[in-house]
């Protein structure tokens, strides 16, 4: 009577052994489920044995690997990596910037910035969100997921195919057309409208002026108007002024400097007008054209900010070397290292330090 208890507490422990090891080791049949039948494949996958299928007219290829690792193969290939993103990911710098910072600090995307930008329309962002979340990421033409029993693979492979199938079949220009016009998300509209520019004027061409029309009235980016102007030459200047009148001080600067590239009469005063902001690009701007007029607020730039003196004292000496001759009443800089102030008293006098 004892030994049969022995016997039958023993068959007890060896049944749950088994059926642990069994949990554990998930890739003997992973998948051998009852949903699993809705796929059709007619058996279940099974460790270094890949199963092929079609799923809305693409071919897949799924295949359990050692770890719990499901590799599913779309066919049809990524221009870019896929992973999530997490607090230890110290590969921050090499992802790529949507303009969408909540789903920027979940998924991380590395590759062509304007070709990841033009296929991450709402709709495939919130797929990404959910699928990294469920482990999956995208390499070498190859999605990887951590399996476990109870999976939904025909759900998880239907979204990985409709997922790759948006972003191969988008077109990068009318992909950052669409994200610059009506994606909900501001920073992704601006992101989106700046990547636009290269493709728009590649080698050396400008696009129809009433496509650059179009854009300038749908995109609501103020930098995009700037940059496009700018690049429209000689079409762009009576844009660029009216820019230059906006309220907000970059925009103002950026179309100031816009015209100074144009050398336009006018874009001395206007970088003036700007130069108290402090920005570098102006008084580089200035010293390459501006006339004597422009030595005086440069130098005084000097003395409210002393980071910028050696930019602005360099721009006042260009400035003066290209002037045949100071006029009564304009300011000179010494040429000694404290970089003095003089005024010239009379023309051609020689100025004295104050």
């Amino acid at each position: 009577m004892l030994d049969a208890m022995y016997l039958l507490l023993f068959g007890l422990v060896a049944m749950a052994l088994f059926a642990g090891v069994l949990a554990s080791l998930p890739q003997l049949k992973l998948l051998e489920e009852p949903w699993f039948w809705t796929v059709a494949l007619g058996r279940p996958i099974e460790m270094g044995e890949p199963a092929k299928w079609v799923v809305e007219g693409l071919p897949v290829t799924a295949e359990l690997e050692r770890h719990q690792a499901l590799l599913v193969e779309v066919g049809t290939a990524l221009p870019f990596a896929i992973r999530r993103r997490t607090l230890l990911d110290t590969s921050g710098d090499r992802y790529v910037s949507t303009g969408d910072v909540e789903f920027d600090s979940l998924v991380g995307l590395v590759g062509p910035p304007h070709v990841i930008c033009a296929c991450l329309e709402p709709s495939v962002r919130r797929a990404l969100v959910e699928l990294t979340a469920l482990g999956a990421s995208h390499e070498f033409r190859k999605w990887s997921l951590l399996a476990h029993r109870g999976m939904d693979v025909p759900g998880i492979v239907l979204k990985l195919v409709r997922v790759s199938t948006t972003i191969a079949d988008t077109d990068p220009l009318h992909g950052l057309r669409r994200q610059a016009t009506t994606d909900p998300s501001a920073g992704v509209r601006e992101r989106a409208a700046l990547l636009l520019l290269p493709l728009l004027f590649t080698s050396g061409t400008t696009p129809a002026p009433d496509l650059l029309e179009a854009l300038d009235r749908e995109i609501e980016s103020d930098a995009f108007r700037v940059a496009v102007a700018e690049r429209r030459g000689p079409a762009g200047r009576e844009r660029l002024r009216e820019l230059s009148r906006h309220p907000l001080p970059t925009i103002r600067t950026t179309a100031a400097l816009g015209l100074a590239a144009l050398r336009e009469p006018d874009a001395e005063e206007l970088l003036l007008a700007v130069l108290s902001h402090g920005e570098l690009e102006v008084i580089h701007a200035l010293g390459r054209l501006a006339s004597v007029r422009a030595v005086a607020p440069l130098l005084a730039l000097v003395q409210a900010r002393p980071e910028l003196s050696v930019d602005a004292t360099t721009a006042v000496r260009t400035i003066q070397a290209r002037s045949v001759g100071a006029a009564k009443g304009h300011l000179s800089l010494s040429e000694s290292e404290g970089g003095d102030v003089s005024e010239v008293r009379a023309t051609g006098a020689v100025s004295l330090k104050q």
